[in-house]
């Protein structure tokens, strides 16, 4: 996913945080990877499954917990089979995108 992003989808390698730990409420937890924008705000958020994990509403929920404390504008999530991705600038109004947006 890493190489797709900074290769394909041109995103700035430098600009990628990778399984780095955040708080959860009150629990730690570790994101896969976060994508940020050019002022270092979050703006990606992206869960890693691996092939044999379907993409449920059970992944859903927890890329969902981590979007609470880091607000990104987009989510991603990908078992490598199937990827989904939402523009969620506006969260009384999330879009599901086709395609990753290009970086801005």
């Amino acid at each position: 996913m890493i190489h797709y992003l900074t290769e394909t989808m041109q995103y700035p390698a430098s600009l990628l945080a990778v399984e780095k730990m955040i708080k959860v409420g009150n629990v730690n937890k570790r994101f896969d990877i976060v994508v940020y924008d050019r002022d270092h705000r979050p703006w990606m958020l992206v869960e890693c499954k691996a092939p044999d994990v379907p993409v449920s509403e059970k992944t859903l929920r927890q890329l969902l917990n981590y979007q609470r404390t880091m607000q990104c504008n987009y989510w991603l999530l990908t078992n490598g089979h199937q990827t989904f991705c939402a523009d969620a600038c506006d969260v009384q109004n999330i879009k599901w995108l086709t395609s990753l947006p290009a970086y801005e």
